[in-house]
């Protein structure tokens, strides 16, 4: 069986898993699925950085990290974690990606993303705002920082780490980072 070409594109555009292609951690092509996840158009995500589906800067530097040696070892990586859509919705999502150059893991690259349900622990009444600060909190960062990052006074987010710490039954921040850190990192 052979495809023409622009059958292998319509495929490509209308499967329905969000399907995005990147050059140097740009994306070159998304399919719609993919812009309907991130509720963007095709257009205003196609030639821009992955870095705006993710919860902030920091977090789109650090996956790098932990994405080369997977990519480089067996050319996969996967794994679970917040993404952002364009309306700043964070969201629980399972990230998989193949690069097409092993040589130079994040030249050429396929990546799939499945919106999940947010794991129990940081579901059930947490609000978008505590989901936000609970992304932050992951990374190690103080009220102070989070603040900076989403435009809050200190003050409002220890509000928020409070509440989170109530809903997830924790008795402080350590336990609060531990339990978080766990499930995100």
């Amino acid at each position: 069986m052979s495809f023409e070409g622009g059958e292998l594109v319509l495929g490509f555009r209308m499967a329905p898993v969000a399907l995005a292609l990147s050059k140097h951690r740009i994306i070159h092509a998304c399919n719609d699925a993919f812009a309907t996840l991130f509720r963007r158009e095709v257009e205003m995500l196609t030639g821009r950085s992955l870095a705006q589906i993710y919860p902030c800067v920091d977090d789109f530097a650090a996956v790098v990290d932990r994405w080369m040696a997977p990519l480089r070892e067996r050319g996969l990586f996967a794994d679970e974690r917040f993404m952002k859509r364009s309306d700043g919705e964070i969201f629980w999502c399972r990230v998989a990606g193949q690069t097409l150059t092993p040589a130079d893991p994040l030249a050429l690259a396929v990546w799939s993303f499945t919106e999940l349900p947010t794991p129990v622990h940081l579901d059930g009444a947490l609000s978008r705002r505590e989901r936000d600060v609970a992304c932050h909190v992951a990374r190690g960062r103080t009220s102070k920082e989070i603040a900076k990052l989403l435009g809050l006074s200190p003050r409002t987010v220890e509000g928020h780490r409070l509440r989170l710490m109530r809903k997830l039954q924790v008795r402080n921040a350590a336990e609060l980072n531990a339990l978080v850190e766990a499930r995100l990192v």
